[in-house]
């Protein structure tokens, strides 16, 4: 036998195709635990001393392999990828391709491939300092020329006005919640941001809206996501900002309600309200407001 049947022979029964021991498929698919260490540190010796890792010879290149060896490791790679893809497997994880529409790869490694391409462009243009739109000069630390930039706004807030007139949230298409112009996701990141809440706890906003049947926190009227809906702060967060984001302390009202409360508190604003409900000079409609703010605080309180 000469040596590349015998290695090949080695390999196939799970042995060392340097020295014929059992080796450890976890550690190498071709070399014992002992021969990977020595190649290891002969390799090191080779890369410190200035020589080609492979051969031993002297190189010219900064690379680590001499030229016949960069060749020879080119080749020896083509060839088995080719063997691979023969096989109607992928050329990188080395699974059936499938109906993938790439000639070496599977559908998932295509799309990574894809994604790293496309990410290492847009890097390059940043590095230049050009649009990744119009590859154009830009002005700006943007990652868009101001020409770019503007069109891109107005296109989205077409798309938005068109799925808006469709019923649709104008960020992903799905059925708007109530008269929002957003999806339910949507809608609690919106109003989410307005309480310092991430896009990953805003829906806790949403919960207490629907845990309270849609009923505003001071008059009990029913308000609409969207047309009446609004979020306060039962403790101002002006006064208290440690308890901006504190959901106990957030509620939902009707707007006028909101308006007029400001930055009080709720006893200060139940102590408006009966103020307003005294005064001569006050519109019929802010005197029903504030009668029903009276009735549904004295409502809880008993």
């Amino acid at each position: 036998m000469d040596s590349s049947p015998l290695r090949q022979h080695r390999i196939d029964n799970s042995l060392c195709r340097q020295c014929g021991n059992v080796r450890d498929e976890n550690c190498s698919k071709t070399l014992c635990l002992r021969c990977l260490s020595i190649k290891k540190q002969r390799r090191e010796d080779r890369k410190i001393n200035g020589l080609c890792v492979e051969c031993g010879l002297s190189k010219d290149s900064l690379l680590t392999v001499c030229d016949i060896c960069r060749i020879k490791i080119n080749k020896s790679h083509s060839n088995r990828q080719t063997l691979i893809v023969n096989k109607g497997l992928c050329r990188a994880c080395k699974k059936e391709r499938g109906q993938s529409s790439a000639k070496t790869l599977c559908s998932e490694c295509a799309q990574q491939t894809k994604e790293r391409s496309n990410f290492l462009k847009k890097e390059n243009l940043d590095k230049k300092g050009l649009c990744r739109v119009c590859k154009n000069k830009k002005d700006t630390n943007t990652l868009r020329c101001n020409k770019c930039r503007i069109e891109i706004h107005l296109q989205y807030k077409q798309i938005k006005k068109v799925n808006n007139n469709n019923g649709l949230c104008g960020d992903c298409n799905n059925i708007r919640y109530f008269q929002s112009n957003s999806c339910r996701h949507h809608y609690a990141i919106e109003k989410g941001f307005l309480c310092g809440f991430n896009s990953l706890n805003s829906e806790i906003l949403v919960d207490k809206l629907e845990s309270t049947n849609f009923e505003c926190f001071y008059t009990g009227f029913k308000i609409i996501p969207g047309e009446t809906a609004s979020i306060d702060h039962i403790k101002p967060r002006s006064k208290y900002p440690d308890l901006a984001s504190d959901i106990n302390n957030i509620v939902w009202c009707d707007f006028k309600v909101n308006a007029l409360k400001r930055d009080l508190s709720y006893e200060q604003f139940v102590d408006f309200c009966v103020n307003i409900n005294q005064k001569k000079y006050v519109s019929k409609e802010s005197k029903e407001l504030a009668k029903a703010i009276i009735t549904h605080f004295n409502k809880g309180k008993s």
